[in-house]
């Protein structure tokens, strides 16, 4: 008879992502069970290593518990069988395909658990490693055949940062698994080179230039670049904005279970890959204060409505979308104020160069940017190449002199 579960146990909850569900996965076994005069059997399939190679089984018929034991009891009994059979977990070691184990342990133990970018770029990377190496078995897999497969990429044009990336999502699938007891050894991954990744430096631009380009903007898109060269805010941040996290009045209020001082906005959440998430980091929780010019730039824009809650929303009531907005808007006024064709995160860069001309302290600088150190926030100091160049004679007279 084939069992019929009503419920998933504690094992079975452990090896396989749908676990607490009535539904069935692909490849999934029910097997089968039997009373007889001597107790009740069960028999499955499972992985049988025959003269070196792996084959998949089915089982002779198996006793689980005596009759006197009852039905449920070896249906429970079945199913603790069923439940190591249906996951790599229970094959012998490295006899699992990448494949296999990316799809019944690391996609639900490590990928779902991530934010929307990171789920993003795990399916991203997966759609470059399970094509090319998730037939191999665990064990099969080298630091020879690994790197191959980078130089192969490397040589088709892929950048050396993307090279990297790829790198780096088959070392936490292979990490997974050597927690998990199914690797053993050092991973292959820590032992392969690839090419050197040359960061383009960062772009700020000068107070003329920003001046320049607020010219050439229209509404609520002034705002916007206005707010995050003011601020230091993120694209993302500045999008997922509402009222209830703004205060531009003069006094404190009250959010959630504190107070938000005049003239100070919350950065609370993040809007990236179409969806409201947390900030990138715990130190992005912060309050950051505005200037009276960009208070009044928002105070515009506040609108009592279905869609008042947010403070740049589309026409549906839901966030800007980045990337639509930089292309239609951003980057043509970019070329028609005769600036740099930035992005938005130029803006950030721009917003504490500004600050560190004002004189503002790097901790400070820190706190406004959200940064976990002090370090991070001198990378997004600039100096601009005229400031300099006045500065230059006085050097030069000193030297003189």
């Amino acid at each position: 008879m084939t069992v019929r579960r009503k419920r998933y146990d504690t094992l079975q909850a452990l090896l396989s992502p749908e676990a607490g569900t009535m539904a069935r996965w692909r490849g999934e076994q029910r097997g089968s069970l039997k009373c007889t005069k001597t107790g009740w059997h069960g028999k499955w399939r499972e992985y049988v290593e025959v003269d070196g190679a792996v084959e998949w089984r089915q089982t002779g018929w198996r006793k689980l518990c005596g009759r006197d034991e009852g039905k449920a009891r070896a249906i429970e009994l079945l199913n603790e069988k069923l439940a190591i059979a249906n996951g790599p977990a229970a094959v012998p070691q490295g006899v699992a395909t990448l494949a296999q184990f990316i799809e019944v342990r690391f996609r639900p133990d490590h990928v779902v658990t991530l934010k929307a970018s990171g789920q993003d770029h795990y399916d991203w990377a997966l759609g470059h490693i399970v094509p090319e190496l998730g037939h191999h078995r665990m064990r099969e897999i080298s630091q020879p055949m690994v790197q191959m497969w980078l130089n192969g990429k490397a040589k088709r044009g892929l950048a050396s940062q993307t090279v990297r990336h790829l790198r780096n999502a088959l070392s936490a699938i292979l990490r997974h698994a050597k927690g998990l007891g199914m690797w053993r050894g050092d991973l292959p991954t820590d032992l392969v080179r690839t090419p050197e990744v040359r960061h383009a430096a960062g772009v700020a631009l000068t107070a003329e230039q920003v001046t320049a380009l607020l010219c050439q903007l229209g509404e609520p898109y002034r705002t916007l670049v206005l707010l995050l060269a003011s601020t230091g805010l993120r694209i993302g941040e500045a999008l997922a904005l509402d009222w209830e996290h703004v205060n531009l009045g003069e006094g404190i209020r009250r959010l959630g279970n504190g107070w938000l001082p005049g003239r100070t906005i919350a950065v609370r959440r993040n809007w990236t890959h179409g969806a409201l998430g947390t900030l990138k980091t715990n130190n992005s929780v912060r309050n950051v204060p505005v200037t009276d010019e960009v208070a009044a730039a928002l105070e515009l824009h506040v609108e009592p409505g279905p869609w008042g809650w947010l403070v740049f929303p589309n026409r549906k009531g839901q966030p800007l979308d980045a990337h639509n907005i930089a292309a239609r808007h951003l980057k043509p006024a970019c070329v028609a104020a005769g600036v740099p064709r930035i992005g938005w995160h130029a803006l950030r860069h721009t917003a504490l160069t500004l600050m560190d001309q004002q004189g503002m302290s790097a901790t400070e600088k820190r706190l406004i940017a959200g940064h976990g150190s002090e370090r991070v926030t001198e990378r997004y100091t600039h100096g601009f190449l005229d400031r300099a160049r006045s500065l230059m004679p006085r050097v030069t007279s000193e030297v003189v002199n």
